[in-house]
């Protein structure tokens, strides 16, 4: 994989951290459904990741 790939799933997953972080923070507050927006934004973000890496990164076939 390259290495502009590799930053941007680094990006990619980092962004992912900070939503479940901001999820967590939000329903230890009590704003629930904005929690379950940040946990679902962070779940799409995370299978849009496996499925880009899965399309991308193809392994040499020996």
């Amino acid at each position: 994989m390259s290495t502009s790939m590799r930053i941007v799933f680094f990006f990619v997953a980092l962004i992912t951290m900070v939503c479940l972080a901001v999820a967590s923070i939000l329903m230890a507050q009590g704003q629930g459904w904005l929690a379950t927006l940040f946990f679902v934004l962070a779940f799409v973000l995370i299978g849009f990741a496996f499925m880009t890496k899965r399309r991308v990164y193809r392994p040499q076939s020996q």
